[in-house]
């Protein structure tokens, strides 16, 4: 199985869907700041989405700011990450993902790609699905175990 990791798309859906055509993936995972992007996909009905609300998602008073899902038997944490003050530092963030004990930790909000294995968890950051510089995670899952990885847009 294959999803799009993807944050911060502040409006410019046309970049997912430039993804989209790209990787053909089986969902999307969006972590907030313009979680109405992910709403629009859904709409689409082209694949499974599931997403949480960042600190720019204001208006979206019924998505949750954390989800933890679980994938082809992974347990994933979905946070847009500024609960847990990411841009300051990873330890709230880490402390949440260790007690949650899952396997992958998927947060946005710096802008930043980021990518680190640490106690067993893998942390990622997708960057920004924004502009021309934009950046996406790609997250393959199947029987040999998962793979995380940053793409451009």
């Amino acid at each position: 199985m294959k999803y799009l990791v993807v944050s911060d798309s502040h409006g410019d859906i046309m970049r997912f869907i430039e993804a989209l055509e790209r990787e053909k993936p089986d969902g999307i995972l969006h972590l907030g700041d313009f979680s109405k992007d992910a709403e629009d996909l859904l709409c689409l009905n082209i694949c499974d989405v599931k997403w949480v609300k960042g600190n720019c998602d204001v208006i979206d008073s019924w998505s949750s700011e954390e989800e933890i899902i679980s994938l082809g038997g992974f347990r994933i944490l979905m946070s847009h990450g500024h609960i847990y003050r990411v841009k300051s530092g990873m330890q709230l963030f880490k402390s949440a993902a260790e007690e949650n004990e899952v396997d992958i930790a998927l947060f946005g909000h710096t802008h930043i790609p980021y990518k680190e294995m640490n106690s067993g968890i893998c942390y990622f950051n997708p960057g920004s699905a924004y502009g021309d510089d934009g950046t996406y995670g790609v997250l393959e899952i199947n029987s040999d175990g998962y793979f995380l990885e940053h793409r451009y847009l």
